[in-house]
């Protein structure tokens, strides 16, 4: 029995000679008593044992807090076991007859030990046994699909065009050779995926120059857009405010039938966390406002290919969402600007924290001189208010900041900052 459905009470009774009944009573009602001990006390030793039960519920009590917090996770029992009818026509309500459980014989073409269902197990065991066999069952076509699937997040194109359909309905590999070879070197290398990607990214295709759009024969690397994901946690890698450390539960989000309350707290928190965005927490029937604008997939559906889109209402969120200027107003600390700096120092410094790279001579010159105007702008503004000279020297100190903050935003709104290259 869990530990959390374990209940147990003690208690002084008094008995007299003879028959007794002793009646149990608790609130909430316990569905049921399977243990009953009774001791007996002396009048000697009755206070003793009594504060000596008092010290032990007391110890109880303090080992229960003290408790560490087991880690949950949602996982698969066997239900009822039985062979399933065939649903003639694909209709639930038209049944044919029962079929056995056992493996698909037309990929693998015999029986086999291996793949044998007792009469007390569902065959999710033999299963996984089959899928990952790649002598006897379908462990070559797993691996195609996996590796396909690797090679596609690296690339942007997968070599099968629709990961999520190998049938006569999706389409043919570009490179089929290359997709067997793969395949058969993840195999060898037992099935790990560090390999595989140590293999892809070393490879002479991986090192190619960055084209302008995608060539099938996979002629340099094409140019394409970061996912929702990377963007959100980029944003708040350089205001130095992404949270690395393993998720813990997010409170407040509501996902079983929302109001329009719900959806307005759900989207708060997700705009105030600092989790990684992979913690965060989909609420199928309302993603994140930010994420789906940059092709976040539809939640409700298995999405084997993300849509790629290019908007006026991504340009319209870039320049003018309140969550990136936040998060460009915050980069000008961690960058390390200082004002006793110079500005062609401050704006390396922005590159450098940005983009990896120093900037070209124009680009240091252009920065210069946005940020002077920048301040002169806010400056004249604030001379023409009502403030007074001491008023107005914090103000001067103000409007530079914003101007490097408003800086940093420009430059997050770029290309470069939002496609791979």
């Amino acid at each position: 029995m869990p530990d959390h459905q374990r209940w147990l009470t003690q208690c002084e009774l008094e008995l007299k000679a003879g028959k007794n009944t002793v009646r149990f009573e608790s609130q909430p009602l316990m569905s049921h008593i399977d243990k009953l001990r009774l001791v007996r006390l002396d009048s000697s030793s009755a206070m003793a044992v009594l504060e000596e039960l008092h010290r032990v519920e007391l110890r109880i009590a303090e080992l229960q807090t003290s408790k560490p917090r087991a880690e949950k996770a949602m996982v698969v029992n066997e239900g009822t076991i039985k062979d399933v009818a065939i649903h003639l026509r694909g209709s639930h309500m038209n049944l044919g007859d029962k079929v056995a459980r056992k493996h698909l014989t037309l990929f693998s073409g015999t029986e086999g030990d291996l793949f044998l269902i007792g009469e007390r197990e569902s065959g999710r065991r033999q299963l996984a046994r089959w899928m990952t066999d790649a002598n006897r069952g379908a462990g070559w076509q797993v691996a195609r699909v996996i590796v396909n699937r690797v090679w596609g997040w690296h690339f942007g194109q997968a070599l099968v065009d629709s990961p999520n359909n190998y049938g006569r309905q999706g389409d043919l590999p570009t490179h089929p050779e290359l997709l067997d070879f793969l395949a058969d070197e993840f195999i060898r290398e037992g099935w790990s995926l560090k390999s595989l990607h140590r293999r892809i990214l070393s490879s002479a295709t991986w090192r190619q120059a960055t084209v302008a759009e995608f060539n099938p024969l996979f002629r340099g690397y094409a140019r394409r857009r970061h996912e929702a994901e990377v963007i959100r946690d980029t944003l708040l890698l350089h205001a130095g405010r992404l949270d690395f450390s393993p998720a813990g539960l997010i409170e407040g989000i509501t996902s079983q039938n929302p109001s329009t309350e719900d959806l307005e707290r759900n989207e708060e928190l997700h705009r105030s966390s600092r989790k990684r965005s992979v913690y965060l927490p989909v609420v199928r029937s309302n993603a994140y406002r930010f994420m789906t604008l940059f092709d976040f997939p539809e939640a409700t559906t298995s999405v084997g290919k993300r849509n790629r889109t290019t908007i006026p209402t991504q340009a319209l969120l870039i320049m003018n969402d309140d969550f990136l200027m936040d998060q460009a107003e915050r980069s000008v600390d961690c960058f390390g600007l200082r004002a006793d700096l110079s500005d062609e120092k401050n704006v390396r410094l922005i590159y450098q924290g940005l983009f990896g790279r120093e900037p070209a001579e124009s680009e240091e010159q252009l920065g210069v001189e946005f940020v002077r105007e920048y301040c002169e702008s806010l400056q004249v503004s604030d001379q023409n208010s009502s403030d007074s000279r001491a008023e107005l020297v914090p103000k001067q100190k103000e409007s530079i900041t914003r101007a490097w903050g408003a800086y940093c935003h420009t430059l997050m709104t770029t290309g470069e900052y939002f496609y791979v290259e």
